[in-house]
């Protein structure tokens, strides 16, 4: 079962206002299956330019106070059947790179739209995400947690990240 969805295609570009980026997803297996359909990290590594997208909770340490915490959307895919998601990014990021010495937050402007490459994960399962609101162990309780226990598979494609000609 962890090859039954793959990645057909990954395509990257970089457009006047966004980067936009298309996945198409394949499913080879009997079941329709159940995927990510938006970003839900997004790191840039400016050494090696790679542009790293997820579509999935692994990894994520999201523990805190579940009413904050937003459900990804999901889309489906039909047995033997393909479909393509598009991810927009903004060009550039902007994040909380740490503190100053009085206690105020830093802002840092990530300019992502000078990676060369986009390396994509993509998480999927064989059944639809229901988010339960009675779980049965406190530590699962949380939806980021159940979300990494639903996934069944993690789909991974890269691709270089274009830019339009210039004109």
């Amino acid at each position: 079962m962890s090859e039954d969805l793959t990645l057909g295609s990954v395509r990257g570009q970089v457009d006047d206002d966004a980067i936009v980026i298309n996945i198409e997803l394949t499913n080879s297996s009997d079941r329709t299956l159940h995927a990510y359909r938006d970003a839900r990290r997004v790191l840039y590594d400016p050494a090696t330019g790679i542009l790293r997208v997820g579509l999935t909770d692994r990894g994520s340490d999201a523990t805190g106070n579940a009413s904050s915490f937003v459900l990804p959307d999901l889309t489906s895919v039909d047995p033997h059947g393909s479909t393509t998601i598009e991810v927009r990014l903004p060009r550039v990021l902007t994040q909380i790179g740490g503190v100053t010495a009085q206690g105020a937050p830093v802002i840092e402007r990530v300019p992502i739209d000078e990676a060369t490459e986009v390396a994509v994960d993509v998480g999927w399962s064989d059944t639809p995400f229901y988010a339960d609101a009675r779980p049965s162990r406190p530590e699962a309780a949380h939806p980021a947690a159940q979300l990494r226990a639903w996934e069944r598979g993690l789909a991974t494609g890269r691709a270089p990240l274009t830019r339009p000609a210039a004109g």
